[in-house]
């Protein structure tokens, strides 16, 4: 019988909630295994965090250029983008940048 999630808690410093989580969370058929849990929560990692869509692409210079020349978000929005490999700018994008 192994240790309980409070005991590993209280090694780890970590709440045992916070054990029974991460057990669940990495758990193959009801096993946690540490290689595949180390193997998950990398591939989570690589996948995580907000994508910058435009930066340094042809897009973001183009709208940056309508923006200076007083083009409103739904003007860019509606605009075409040539040469751009993605044309469709959604609302939150336009959100961003015209802030």
């Amino acid at each position: 019988m192994g240790y309980s999630n409070a005991e590993i808690g209280r090694q780890l410093e970590r709440d045992r909630s916070t054990i029974g989580r991460e057990i669940k969370r990495n758990s193959i058929d009801g096993k946690c295994s540490p290689f595949k849990a180390q193997l998950a929560c990398q591939e989570r990692k690589q996948n995580c965090g907000a994508k910058n869509i435009l930066k340094e692409s042809i897009l973001l210079i183009d709208i940056q250029d309508k923006l200076e020349n007083s083009w409103t978000p739904e003007q860019i929005a509606g605009a075409d983008h040539k040469g751009a490999i993605m044309t469709y700018v959604c609302r939150k994008t336009r959100f961003l940048i015209a802030n």
